[in-house]
């Protein structure tokens, strides 16, 4: 399998994670506010993977891209998807720490484009993968402005 292949795999599988990582975290806090921005979150993440995989068929990789997502949709519903540990922090951790769990998810996609930009053969294929490291970035920058509002008073927050 082509390190190309293999980027692309590890994308839609993270975005798939994403997805489901928001969907949980939104079923489980009582934020209302914070419940908005995962749910926004999963209807993005969910975009994505199925973005990614129709690029991947027209940049000519030999896979079988809706094979793989099938296979990640069974272990969603398997819930196989998000490790334990996180999951215990989801559903168990403060706001806080699922903010900054997400975060890390988020940058960990953002450098995972990244990578695919230097391994993309064509130009529009480089400009796809720069444009979601790009909008990785902007999530994390989401969600970071919104692990500073945690806590303080409606008044005093920006946005949540």
């Amino acid at each position: 399998m082509s390190k190309a292949t293999e980027l692309f795999k590890n994308a839609i599988f993270n975005e798939v994670k994403a997805a489901n990582f928001y969907r949980l975290a939104a079923e489980e806090t009582t934020n209302d506010e914070a419940r908005m921005l995962f749910l926004e979150f999963v209807d993005m993440e969910d975009d994505h993977a199925r973005v990614i995989a129709k690029k991947a068929k027209g940049a000519g990789l030999d896979y079988d891209w809706d094979g793989y997502l099938k296979k990640l949709d069974k272990a969603v519903k398997d819930d196989e998807i998000i490790p334990k540990k996180e999951n215990k922090i989801i559903k168990n951790g403060t706001m806080e720490q699922v903010f900054n769990l997400a975060i890390a998810m988020e940058e960990t996609a953002r450098k995972n484009y990244a990578d695919m930009v230097e391994e993309a053969k064509d130009d529009a294929l480089k400009q796809f993968c720069q444009e979601l490291a790009d909008e990785e970035k902007e999530h994390a920058e989401i969600l970071t402005r919104n692990l500073r509002n945690i806590g303080m008073d409606e008044a005093d927050r920006v946005a949540l």
